[in-house]
This record gives C-alpha cells, sequence and structure tokens, in this order.
C-alpha cells in the first residue's frame, strides 16, 4: 500500500484558490510573508456580498500566537467571515464557498 501524500501548505493554498477561483472568487494573498505584519491570513476571498478571510495549515499546523490574536481581532468584525482550515476540512471548504 502507498504511502499518503503529505499536503503541504503551499499545496493545499494553491488548490485552495483554484477551487475558489473556479468558482467566481476574487483571492487575494500575500506572495512572500518576509515584508507583511506577523499574523497576516493567508487568503482574503470575495464575491460579494461576502468577504472571507482564510488561514490554511497543513495538517499538522498550528496557529502562531500572531495569527491567534489576528483570529481574535478579525472575529469581531461583522461582516468578515473568519475561518482556519486544514485539507481535512476539505467538505466545509467546499460548503463555504458554493
Amino acid at each position: 500500500m502507498p504511502e499518503p501524500v503529505l499536503v503541504t501548505e503551499k499545496m493545499f493554498a494553491a488548490t485552495v484558490r483554484a477551487y475558489a477561483e473556479a468558482l467566481g472568487w476574487t483571492v487575494w494573498l500575500t506572495w512572500r510573508s518576509v515584508h507583511s505584519p506577523k499574523g497576516e491570513p493567508d487568503l482574503r476571498l470575495v464575491r460579494p456580498p461576502r468577504f472571507l478571510i482564510w488561514e490554511l495549515k497543513s495538517e499538522k499546523g498550528k496557529l502562531t500566537p500572531a495569527q491567534a490574536e489576528a483570529r481574535g481581532l478579525l472575529q469581531q468584525c461583522p461582516g468578515v467571515e473568519y475561518r482556519c482550515f486544514k485539507p481535512v476540512d476539505w467538505p466545509q471548504i467546499e460548503r463555504e464557498l458554493a
């Protein structure tokens, strides 16, 4: 039996982005986080009237303290839908983007 393929965060983000764009979402992402503030979420997705802000992690990935702080701030903003997803959450991602 072959070993399962490890899905990196980069691969996961590319898949989510392609899927969202195929469904008509505008997707903004930070290509290089070197000059970004710590905790900045991975994706901003817009398809009016919805505005989604998503953090993406590998299966074993965890939020950094700065990312957890950003989550807390964003979850207090009406109209902003913040989520953190891992590859195992794919069915929920499909529902959110439908």
